[in-house]
């Protein structure tokens, strides 16, 4: 769960993940609201800082600058909602990085600084950035699927823990 801490700050994850210039790049969040109702994606080191906000509760796109990135909504049961951004990177950095935030506003603009209440805040799972285009989630059940070695680092400065 994603708590935006009681200061006044952004309140997002990412990943860092060595990219390439010009190279296409997706990457997948499944959230729900747990008191705060709306989240935003955006682009951030190597990718256009361009954002869409999301409504957690009826999964519709609120204020976005959206021209090259591409996001889409997916309705999932029990209130849950895929969001998956493709985007073609604008540099080469060994930190290339697409940004979850739990925002207070689907009205907001790109990473909205407020003060959290410390205790709502978005469940969020996924997150997992790669080159090429998205593939689906592999569900297993009594053998383990393989993919290439994957990771993930979040900044959790502005989240309590």
């Amino acid at each position: 769960m994603l708590v935006p801490k009681t200061n006044n700050a952004y309140h997002y994850i990412n990943q860092d993940e060595s990219i390439t210039t010009g190279l296409e790049y997706g990457q997948t969040y499944y959230v729900k609201s747990s008191g705060y109702g709306f989240a935003q994606v955006t682009g951030s080191s190597g990718f256009a800082t361009e954002y869409a906000n999301v409504n957690l509760a009826d999964g519709s796109m609120g204020n976005s600058s959206l021209s090259t990135l591409a996001v889409s909504i997916t309705a999932l049961a029990d209130g849950w909602y895929k969001i998956t951004i493709t985007a073609t990177s604008i540099g080469t950095s060994a930190n290339g990085r697409i940004l979850l935030a739990v925002i207070n506003a689907d009205t907001a603009a790109r990473l909205p600084i407020f003060t959290g209440d410390g205790t709502s805040g978005i469940l969020a799972w996924g997150g997992d950035l790669k080159q090429g285009p998205i593939s689906s989630f592999i569900e297993t059940t009594t053998a383990p699927a393989t993919r290439v070695a994957e990771g993930f680092t979040q900044s959790l400065d502005n989240f309590s823990q």
